[in-house]
């Protein structure tokens, strides 16, 4: 049992350092779309192996393509946004700070699909408890921004770093609309893996199809064995995404949702601030203060408090 609570944590602390990861892996092919479409391609082969290893069935039910509604098949689409997105803000707003806000857009766009029964979801009326906690997360959020000591890069971005971080509210609920789609797809398809395999195929055809269409620089792809060669870390954000969504899959039935879901966001947050402080993969150090650290644990509250309740 202490190893199922012990993995979500760790694979939560892999999910904070994707975007580390992605950052960095951008950095060698000169564009966040073909590291976006290396994220894919990484993290589709690892979730299509774990499927030959379950012995999960491929194939789709015709009633289920022709019957269900289109939003059933956007996961593809708005995966590929949030983790473009994702690369494309942590350059600029830190670990701490991408992986706070984006929690904090998941959570509204949860509670607006559990208030208004949104993708067919069972409604779930705003109770005072949950109040509260969207109340502590956004202080949180304010108080934690209020102590980010102004570092080059933030003094470079501060013209529109609010326009960022209303960026990253918007990323998280992207994250989130995608979670409840994947979750309805695989509840049709009486598979969470599967539903999570054809997001990211649908994801890689799609930005595929763009970067042919636009005639992306495919030559920037040359650089990239260089980069492995000198980080081979480089090309883990994909495998760490991927093993974070099967994971999730794998362990609800297990510990249910709520634990899930906290021992993960609390691996997520921790490690966030353990890689902006030291600066872990490449990252420009962003030293923790005790303000940060206060603001964070006031909006980690009301995370649980929403979790919970």
């Amino acid at each position: 049992m202490l190893f199922l609570v012990l993995f979500p944590i760790i694979t939560g602390c892999g999910l904070a350092a994707q975007s580390a990861v992605n950052s960095r892996l951008r950095y060698y092919v000169e564009s966040p779309h073909f590291a976006t479409l290396l994220t894919f391609l990484t993290g589709g082969i690892f979730l299509i192996l774990t499927m030959l290893v379950t012995h999960d069935s491929f194939v789709i039910p015709s009633q289920v393509v022709s019957g269900e509604p289109w939003w059933a098949w956007s996961g593809g689409i708005l995966g590929l946004i949030g983790v473009t997105m994702l690369i494309l803000l942590f350059p600029i707003l830190g670990s701490v700070q991408t992986t706070i806000l984006t929690i904090g857009g998941q959570i509204l766009m949860g509670v607006l699909v559990d208030q208004l029964g949104w993708f067919n979801a069972a409604i779930k009326p705003l109770n005072t408890w949950k109040i509260m906690g969207i109340g502590l997360l956004i202080a949180g959020v304010v108080w934690s921004n209020l102590a980010q000591g102004q570092n080059m890069r933030t003094q470079v971005a501060s013209k529109h770093r609010f326009l960022w971080q209303v960026a990253a509210v918007l990323t998280g609920m992207v994250i989130a609309t995608q979670a409840t789609v994947n979750g309805y797809l695989g509840s049709v398809l009486g598979s969470s893996l599967y539903a999570v395999v054809i997001s990211f195929m649908l994801s890689l055809v799609i930005l595929t199809l763009i970067l042919l269409v636009v005639r992306a620089p495919w030559h920037n792809l040359r650089t990239l064995p260089q980069g492995v060669k000198e980080q081979p870390w480089i090309i883990a954000g994909g495998l760490l995404g991927a093993i974070y969504t099967f994971s999730v899959a794998w362990l609800i039935p297990l510990l249910g949702t709520a634990k899930v879901v906290i021992f993960g966001l609390f691996g997520q947050v921790a490690f966030s601030i353990v890689i902006d402080h030291f600066g872990l993969f490449e990252a420009e150090k962003q030293p923790v203060t005790t303000g940060k650290l206060c603001g964070l644990a006031v909006a980690f509250v009301g995370v649980l408090l929403v979790s919970l309740h």
